[in-house]
């Protein structure tokens, strides 16, 4: 009879391997920089910083805020420099919270 820990250990290995997350060991990233594109039909934008560039997705879930107060997709403006909290789902940036801290 194997332990639990045993269990527990092959799942997460064979989670790992099949390239699955289990829930609540999303690897968390954080990035940042100025807003340079909208799309409102996908609910996504691009930020830049320096001279990279990245494409972020947003959820229903994801938490917008403007200074201290709660804020709303239609706060995020092009030339907004911005703080993301993300998680990536495939090859794609998935935003959690968005900090929003004007242009």
């Amino acid at each position: 009879m194997r332990s639990r820990r045993s269990v527990l250990h092959f799942g997460l290995v064979a989670a790992a391997m099949l390239g699955i997350s289990p829930p609540g060991l999303l690897e968390i990233n954080k990035g940042g920089g100025r807003v340079s594109a909208i799309d409102d039909q996908t609910r996504s934008f691009t930020c830049t910083w320096k001279t990279r560039t990245w494409t972020f997705r947003t959820t229903d879930k994801t938490a917008y805020f403007v200074g201290s107060r709660r804020g709303s997709w239609s706060d995020l403006k092009v030339g907004a420099v911005v703080r993301i909290t993300f998680h990536r789902l495939g090859g794609e940036r998935i935003a959690d919270e968005i900090r929003i801290n004007g242009t």
